[in-house]
C-alpha cells in the first residue's frame, strides 16, 4: 500500500486531510469552543469531543448541524483540500517526514501522525493543519451565530405579535397551529367576516372595556373603604 519515497494518497488523507473525520471537523469543534457564543453548540461540541479524536464526527455533523447547512458547505470542502495541499508540499519539500507506514483511520490525532511517519514531525504537521483548519472555520462559526441570533429575534417578535393579536381578537392562543396567526391577522383586517360578525365583535370589545372599567372602579372603592 505504500512505498518508500512516495507520497501515498490514502494515508495522507487519513493523517492530514480528514483530521477529526470528513471535512476536517476537529478544527470546527475547536472553533466552536473558542468563538461560538451559543451554549447549545458548545455543549454539542464538548460531547462530540469524546469521539472526535478518533475521527468519528457524526455527533457534531448532525448535532450542530453541518449536514444540509449552507453556511458550512465552503469550509467543509475547503479545509481537507488545504490540509492536503499543505501536507503534500511539506513532505515533498522535505520539511516534514515521509509516510513510511500506515495507521488505521480511527487512530487518535497526533498518534496517527507519529505512527505514519515514525517521527514527531508527523504530529507537528497535524497540529499545523489543525490550526489552519480552525482559522478557516472560525469566520463561518461567527456567521452562523449571527444568523441564528437574528432568526431567534425574528421568531420572538413574531410570537409577541401573535400573542397581542390573540388578545385583541379575543382568541385563545395556540402556538402549535402555524395557521392561527394568519387567521387572526385576517380577522383583524375584517376579512371573512360578515357585517353582523363585525358588529358583534365591536359589541364584545365595548362590553369587555366596560367590565374592565367597572372592575377598576370597584377596586378603587374597595381600597378606599379599607383605608
Amino acid at each position: 500500500l505504500f512505498e518508500e519515497g512516495k507520497i501515498v494518497a490514502k494515508y495522507l488523507f487519513d493523517c492530514y486531510s480528514f483530521i477529526g473525520g470528513g471535512g476536517g471537523t476537529l478544527a470546527l469543534l475547536i472553533a466552536i469552543l473558542i468563538f461560538s457564543k451559543s451554549r447549545r453548540k458548545k455543549k454539542v461540541a464538548a460531547f462530540s469531543g469524546i469521539t472526535m479524536p478518533f475521527n468519528i464526527n457524526e455527533t457534531l455533523v448532525y448535532g450542530i448541524p453541518v449536514v444540509l447547512n449552507p453556511i458550512y458547505v465552503i469550509p467543509f470542502i475547503l479545509v481537507p483540500i488545504v490540509n492536503y495541499t499543505i501536507s503534500f508540499i511539506a513532505i515533498s519539500t522535505g520539511i516534514a517526514p515521509e509516510i513510511i507506514g500506515g495507521a488505521q483511520w480511527t487512530t487518535p490525532v497526533l498518534i496517527s501522525g507519529y505512527l505514519a511517519t515514525g517521527s514527531i514531525g508527523g504530529s507537528i504537521l497535524q497540529l499545523v493543519c489543525l490550526a489552519v483548519g480552525v482559522a478557516i472555520y472560525a469566520p463561518f462559526v461567527i456567521l452562523d451565530d449571527r444568523i441564528s441570533e437574528r432568526s431567534n429575534s425574528e421568531m420572538n417578535r413574531e410570537l409577541e405579535n401573535y400573542m397581542r393579536s390573540c388578545e385583541d381578537a379575543y382568541i385563545e392562543p395556540n402556538i402549535l397551529d402555524k395557521n392561527n396567526y394568519t387567521k387572526i391577522c385576517m380577522l383583524k383586517k375584517g376579512k371573512f367576516m360578515t357585517q353582523e360578525e363585525k358588529e358583534l365583535l365591536l359589541k364584545l370589545k365595548i362590553i369587555c372595556k366596560g367590565l374592565k372599567h367597572a372592575l377598576d372602579e370597584a377596586k378603587k372603592q374597595y381600597n378606599s373603604y379599607k383605608m
